[in-house]
Protein backbone atom coordinates (compact mmCIF):
# COMPACT_ATOMS: atom_id res chain seq x y z
CA UNK A 1 0.00 0.00 0.00
CA UNK A 2 0.89 3.71 -1.31
CA UNK A 3 1.22 5.82 2.03
CA UNK A 4 0.49 9.20 1.46
CA UNK A 5 1.89 12.17 2.65
CA UNK A 6 -0.80 15.08 4.50
CA UNK A 7 -0.09 18.42 3.84
CA UNK A 8 -2.21 21.11 5.27
CA UNK A 9 -3.59 23.58 3.06
CA UNK A 10 -5.65 26.94 4.51
CA UNK A 11 -6.68 30.12 3.14
CA UNK A 12 -3.75 31.97 4.17
CA UNK A 13 -1.55 29.18 2.85
CA UNK A 14 -2.95 30.20 -0.13
CA UNK A 15 -2.89 33.55 -0.28
CA UNK A 16 0.93 33.75 0.80
CA UNK A 17 2.37 30.92 -2.19
CA UNK A 18 -0.62 32.53 -4.87
CA UNK A 19 0.01 36.40 -4.11
CA UNK A 20 -3.88 36.98 -4.34
CA UNK A 21 -5.43 39.16 -1.54
CA UNK A 22 -7.99 37.03 0.63
CA UNK A 23 -11.04 39.96 0.00
CA UNK A 24 -14.17 39.37 -0.52
CA UNK A 25 -17.54 37.12 -0.40
CA UNK A 26 -16.22 33.74 0.85
CA UNK A 27 -18.38 31.19 -1.68
CA UNK A 28 -17.18 27.99 -3.03
CA UNK A 29 -20.39 25.82 -3.25
CA UNK A 30 -22.86 25.25 -6.62
CA UNK A 31 -25.35 24.33 -3.64
CA UNK A 32 -25.27 28.15 -2.00
CA UNK A 33 -25.78 30.29 -4.89
CA UNK A 34 -25.63 34.21 -4.23
CA UNK A 35 -28.96 35.00 -4.94
CA UNK A 36 -29.36 36.78 -8.26
CA UNK A 37 -25.90 36.49 -9.95
CA UNK A 38 -27.59 36.10 -13.27
CA UNK A 39 -29.74 39.18 -13.59
CA UNK A 40 -27.30 41.15 -11.98
CA UNK A 41 -24.48 39.78 -14.66
CA UNK A 42 -26.27 40.55 -17.50
CA UNK A 43 -27.08 43.88 -18.86
CA UNK A 44 -31.36 44.61 -19.78
CA UNK A 45 -30.28 44.89 -23.81
CA UNK A 46 -28.17 41.30 -23.49
CA UNK A 47 -30.71 38.92 -24.41
CA UNK A 48 -29.34 34.92 -23.72
CA UNK A 49 -30.87 31.64 -24.41
CA UNK A 50 -31.54 29.27 -22.12
CA UNK A 51 -30.50 26.02 -21.86
CA UNK A 52 -31.22 23.44 -19.43
CA UNK A 53 -30.77 24.60 -16.05
CA UNK A 54 -28.37 27.49 -17.71
CA UNK A 55 -27.58 30.06 -20.07
CA UNK A 56 -25.76 28.95 -23.33
CA UNK A 57 -22.54 29.91 -23.44
CA UNK A 58 -22.97 31.71 -27.18
CA UNK A 59 -25.35 33.25 -26.09
CA UNK A 60 -23.65 35.47 -23.72
CA UNK A 61 -22.64 38.99 -24.90
CA UNK A 62 -18.63 39.26 -25.86
CA UNK A 63 -16.06 39.02 -24.78
CA UNK A 64 -17.78 37.14 -21.83
CA UNK A 65 -18.17 33.21 -23.73
CA UNK A 66 -14.36 33.63 -24.33
CA UNK A 67 -13.86 34.57 -20.12
CA UNK A 68 -16.28 31.54 -19.20
CA UNK A 69 -14.75 29.17 -20.83
CA UNK A 70 -11.12 30.25 -18.99
CA UNK A 71 -13.35 30.11 -15.94
CA UNK A 72 -14.29 26.50 -16.46
CA UNK A 73 -11.08 25.30 -17.77
CA UNK A 74 -8.67 27.11 -15.47
CA UNK A 75 -10.81 27.61 -11.83
CA UNK A 76 -13.98 25.56 -11.75
CA UNK A 77 -12.62 22.49 -13.64
CA UNK A 78 -15.92 21.05 -14.11
CA UNK A 79 -15.37 20.75 -17.76
CA UNK A 80 -18.72 21.72 -18.60
CA UNK A 81 -18.56 24.28 -20.99
CA UNK A 82 -21.46 24.63 -23.28
CA UNK A 83 -24.23 25.73 -20.56
CA UNK A 84 -23.10 28.72 -17.83
CA UNK A 85 -24.97 28.03 -14.70
CA UNK A 86 -26.07 30.32 -11.85
CA UNK A 87 -22.69 29.34 -9.76
CA UNK A 88 -21.20 30.52 -12.50
CA UNK A 89 -22.03 34.02 -13.03
CA UNK A 90 -21.13 34.58 -9.54
CA UNK A 91 -17.43 34.20 -10.51
CA UNK A 92 -18.30 36.45 -14.08
CA UNK A 93 -20.21 39.45 -11.61
CA UNK A 94 -16.27 39.23 -9.90
CA UNK A 95 -15.23 40.42 -12.80
CA UNK A 96 -17.52 42.23 -14.67
CA UNK A 97 -19.53 44.11 -11.65
CA UNK A 98 -16.76 44.69 -8.80
CA UNK A 99 -18.53 41.85 -6.82
CA UNK A 100 -15.57 40.25 -4.96
CA UNK A 101 -15.30 36.63 -4.40
CA UNK A 102 -12.51 35.70 -2.21
CA UNK A 103 -10.50 33.88 -4.69
CA UNK A 104 -8.15 31.94 -2.16
CA UNK A 105 -11.37 30.80 -0.63
CA UNK A 106 -12.55 29.50 -3.70
CA UNK A 107 -9.32 27.77 -4.71
CA UNK A 108 -9.35 26.36 -1.15
CA UNK A 109 -13.27 24.67 -1.79
CA UNK A 110 -11.22 23.48 -5.31
CA UNK A 111 -9.06 21.71 -3.87
CA UNK A 112 -10.49 19.92 -1.12
CA UNK A 113 -13.27 18.81 -3.59
CA UNK A 114 -10.30 17.78 -5.97
CA UNK A 115 -8.74 16.07 -2.82
CA UNK A 116 -12.31 13.97 -2.06
CA UNK A 117 -12.64 12.48 -5.68
CA UNK A 118 -8.76 11.69 -6.18
CA UNK A 119 -8.80 9.56 -3.04
CA UNK A 120 -12.10 7.67 -4.35
CA UNK A 121 -10.71 7.56 -8.03
CA UNK A 122 -9.50 4.63 -10.13
CA UNK A 123 -6.96 7.39 -11.79
CA UNK A 124 -6.41 9.76 -9.34
CA UNK A 125 -3.87 11.78 -11.45
CA UNK A 126 -7.44 12.23 -14.28
CA UNK A 127 -8.83 13.88 -11.12
CA UNK A 128 -5.93 16.12 -10.25
CA UNK A 129 -6.94 20.02 -11.01
CA UNK A 130 -4.99 23.50 -10.18
CA UNK A 131 -1.52 21.53 -10.87
CA UNK A 132 0.62 24.52 -10.34
CA UNK A 133 -1.05 25.94 -7.32
CA UNK A 134 -1.19 22.28 -5.68
CA UNK A 135 2.70 22.76 -6.99
CA UNK A 136 3.50 25.31 -4.95
CA UNK A 137 1.74 24.12 -1.91
CA UNK A 138 3.33 20.92 -1.68
CA UNK A 139 6.57 22.35 -1.87
CA UNK A 140 5.81 24.65 0.54
CA UNK A 141 4.67 22.01 2.53
CA UNK A 142 7.63 19.58 2.62
CA UNK A 143 10.18 22.63 3.01
CA UNK A 144 8.10 22.87 6.28
CA UNK A 145 8.58 18.99 6.73
CA UNK A 146 12.19 18.87 6.09
CA UNK A 147 12.04 16.47 3.51
CA UNK A 148 15.37 14.14 2.15
CA UNK A 149 17.30 15.96 -0.38
CA UNK A 150 16.15 12.73 -3.17
CA UNK A 151 12.80 13.36 -3.06
CA UNK A 152 11.41 13.32 -6.44
CA UNK A 153 7.92 15.77 -5.70
CA UNK A 154 10.00 18.64 -5.18
CA UNK A 155 10.62 20.05 -8.17
CA UNK A 156 13.53 22.83 -8.37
Amino acid sequence: MVQGVRISVTEEEIVQVSGLPAIGTRWFSRKQVILNAQQDFLRPDEPVELKGRGVSLHSLPRPWPAVEKFIKHYLTCEGRYQVVYQHDFVLMNHLRNGRLVNIPYYLLGCIKKMSYYCRRAKFPLLSLTHHRLCQLLIQRGFAQQNPPMNNPLLIP
